[in-house]
């Protein structure tokens, strides 16, 4: 297909322990493997609020990792129910 940008997005995966973040990592992986120069970007859902799966993802190391949020930041509490912003687990990954 001679893509030079691909974008991996997923439903909400609330019936896995991770929340789809292996399989974001993996797919990653094997796009990478499969096409080395091609740009690989994410879409993910909130992973349950798990730090550990944030960072499960960006050790893959895709080059543009976005978050999907249907909602302002200042409204998130109100729809995540997790009292933590998107921001605040971004910095407390390191990212």
């Amino acid at each position: 297909m001679k893509l030079k940008h691909v974008v991996v997005t997923a439903v909400a995966r609330d019936d896995l322990k991770d929340g789809g973040a292996e399989h974001f990592a993996r797919t990653i992986e094997a796009i990478r493997q499969a096409q080395p120069a091609i740009a690989i970007e994410v879409l993910t859902p909130d992973f349950h609020a798990k730090d550990e799966c944030l960072r499960m993802v960006a050790a893959a190391k895709p080059h543009i990792f976005n978050h999907n949020v249907e909602t302002v930041e200042r409204l998130t509490p109100l729809w995540c129910g997790r009292g933590r912003s998107i921001a605040f687990r971004w910095k407390s990954c390191g990212a």
